[in-house]
């Protein structure tokens, strides 16, 4: 995840000794990137025949080991089969699901599952692109995306146009949509001073399984674009593949458009430290590569486009897509192993850098174009990072290799994952007093080596730090957790049924009282405490019930409700009340209680039931054995409403952010427009 140190904007904001509440600098987008330029076309000339003088599906899956994926010793084939993929692009495409089953009947796949949603989640579908080239675009990646995962579901959600906000909110849109484990995103823009502010977008929503969000870097080379750049968005660059007469694989140079290069303004993650040797302060790009020069492209089906039929397509456009099927055929090895799907910040991001360089054809030849130009070489390179994949091995790496989310090397005294069956006495929370990864006196927002998911302004500080300087040490160790705006922590823990107590201690940021950072307690998306902390550490504690074994999310959320600071948590507990017989969800839970004086607020609203892990067979009725339809039902409901949720969310966000930025401009008129005194 992103380690950087705490923006100068923010830092300064918490050294003020007065403000008003619209003083404070929000991010807000250059009015240049109201449009968004259009991808270039890059199209050889319409293809003779039947048009399949470009690379055909099967040999890219042979040359790059797709045809080699296999799980369940060999039983199971690796096609996607289970997953969702996701793409996002701008403007309607009448004629893509036509082109997809051409395509598709063309190459000897299977008919694949493709729905196309707008921006909002609905089927009320924007207008096309009258200039051809959205569509051709939404043609390459969903058509490749179904080649390299037939398997696989997919969902096309189209922005109303290529306007920033309308893709960004595609994307959250596509994000949050229930069983999607991955986003293709296949367009990008210069990069902007704010642009971390909008990071954001490219993570898990809260209560959703993982999400992989995959980015093409652009056919201009250098300077990188966003979102390639993103620290939370897995790049990719392009290559020149070449075959042979069979179509096996012989080798690969740089392509001279493939994007990448040093950003401007994103620091450089964790995961890129002892790897990347060109920055050691900010993020590179591309992460990897694929096949991206036209001369060696893709064959597609447009009927929409200027050709009306069969083109050869290039660009890393068509390297996005592919990477997101492998990303999809490794989270269905996952699922078949028991696991979750990837997180792409926390999880498949770290993977893919700790991975060994066997798992990459390394391209040593070549050099982008752009400003600066640079050169391919050998290791990590700013034309086409790691490389490009054996399919076969990355998706085994990402299956069984080192643990998501933790480092290669295990942290100091690491407290014990949670068990299946609770212990009494046990805590349940791994690493509950954010000891690793160690931050030192700079607070790190996003890290990653952690357990936790930190999601926005939320990371972990050191005692002494920046953050921690105005209270006294952490309550437990040298590091405690940070929360600041609408940021949050969360983790997954499985739980048996049974009641349960949470215990932990918060605090506000000492260095900028006199404004308040409240906590929300959350398991899944039941609020089961409310908390405003004082400037010393206090500890809390609440119950609750959960009716059913399985995994659930415990989340930390900021609120704040007047002005702006943030809160320190630390040495959170989970304990199981074993002793407790299993009892329906209680009604409204106490407010949790502080150890010392200070006072809490009204009562929290009680959990609500538990989505139910599947529905009955339509050939049986249901049972006492099964869940019923009331429960599917439900289950449906609560991924709609959450999914409405973290959409309202954003946009609140989003318009917050807007508002802010008129009244800074009113401001600076004010302030030109002033009379002479």
């Amino acid at each position: 995840m992103l380690s950087i140190s705490w923006p100068r904007w923010v830092t300064t904001h918490f050294e003020k000794k007065t403000f008003r509440r619209r003083q404070i600098r929000r991010p807000h987008m250059p009015l240049a990137l109201e449009e968004l330029e259009k991808r270039e076309l890059l199209v050889a000339e319409p293809l003779a025949g039947l048009g399949v003088s470009g690379y055909t599906p099967s040999q890219i899956s042979h040359a790059y080991g797709f045809d080699q994926i296999r799980f369940a010793n060999g039983t199971v084939k690796g096609d996607g089969s289970g997953q969702t993929i996701a793409l996002v692009a701008a403007y309607n495409d009448p004629n893509i699901a036509n082109d997809l089953q051409i395509f598709s009947q063309q190459f000897g796949l299977p008919n694949a599952s493709l729905s196309v949603l707008n921006q909002m989640g609905g089927t009320y579908l924007p207008p096309a692109d009258p200039t051809g080239e959205w569509e051709a675009e939404e043609a390459l990646d969903v058509e490749w995306a179904h080649a390299m995962a037939p398997g696989a579901n997919l969902v096309l959600v189209e922005a109303n146009s290529d306007n920033i906000s309308d893709l960004l909110s595609a994307v959250r849109t596509a994000a949050a949509l229930p069983g999607v484990s991955v986003v293709s995103i296949s367009w990008g823009d210069a990069e902007f001073a704010t642009e971390a502010d909008y990071d954001s977008y490219f993570t898990t929503p809260v209560g959703h399984s993982g999400v992989t969000f995959v980015a093409a870097s652009g056919d201009n080379g250098a300077p990188p674009l966003y979102p390639a750049a993103s620290p939370n968005v897995l790049a990719v660059g392009g290559t020149t593949l070449t075959l042979d007469s069979q179509g096996n694989y012989v080798g690969e140079t740089a392509w001279s458009g493939s994007g990448g290069g040093i950003s401007a303004y994103e620091a450089q993650p964790s995961y890129q430290k002892g790897t990347v040797s060109q920055s050691t302060t900010q993020r590179t790009n591309p992460d990897v590569a694929y096949d991206a020069d036209p001369q060696t492209g893709f064959a597609v089906y447009d009927s929409y486009g200027i050709s009306g039929g069969w083109i050869d397509k290039g660009g890393t456009s068509g390297g996005a897509p592919q990477w997101a099927a492998l990303i999809a055929i490794a989270d269905q090895g996952r699922a078949l192993a028991g696991k979750g799907a990837l997180d792409g910040a926390s999880q498949t991001l770290p993977l893919i850098y700790q991975m060994p360089n066997s798992n990459f054809h390394d391209i040593v030849a070549g050099a982008s174009m752009g400003d600066p130009s640079y050169s391919a070489g050998a290791g990590y390179d700013l034309v086409t990072g790691r490389g490009t994949p054996y399919a076969n091995r990355v998706v085994n790496y990402l299956v069984d290799g080192s643990s998501p989310g933790l480092p290669t090397s295990p942290p100091p005294s690491p407290s014990p994952g949670p068990s299946p069956s609770p212990s009494p006495g046990g805590n349940l929370i791994n690493d509950g007093d954010f000891e690793y990864p160690s931050v030192g006196a700079n607070p790190i927002i996003q890290p990653s080596g952690s357990p936790w998911t930190f999601i926005g302004w939320a990371g972990i500080a050191g005692n002494n730090s920046s953050l921690t300087s105005g209270n006294t040490s952490a309550a437990n160790g040298l590091q405690s957790a940070f929360l600041y705006l609408d940021a949050s922590i969360l983790q997954s823990v499985n739980l048996a049924a049974g009641s349960y107590t949470l215990r932990f201690q918060a605090a506000q940021v000492g260095s900028y009282p006199g404004s308040q950072e409240q906590i929300e307690v959350l398991v899944n998306s039941a609020v089961v405490a409310l908390v405003k902390p004082g400037l010393a550490f206090t500890t809390y504690t609440t119950t609750f019930t959960v009716p059913s074994a399985g995994f659930y999310t415990i989340q930390f959320l900021g609120i704040a409700p007047s002005g702006t600071n943030a809160a320190l948590l630390d040495n959170i507990f989970l304990q199981s009340d074993a002793s407790d017989p299993v009892t329906p969800l209680p009604s409204p839970s106490p407010s949790p209680s502080p150890s010392s004086s200070p006072t809490t607020n009204p009562s929290p609203a009680p959990p609500s039931d538990p989505p139910s892990s599947s529905a009955p067979s339509e050939d049986q009725p249901p049972s006492a054995a099964s869940p019923s339809l009331q429960d599917a039902v439900d289950t449906l409901l609560q991924s709609v409403l959450a999914a409405l949720n973290n959409f309202l969310q954003s946009e609140w966000r989003f318009l917050e952010m807007e508002w802010n930025q008129i009244m800074m401009l009113v401001e600076q008129w004010e302030a030109q427009n002033q009379p002479l005194s």
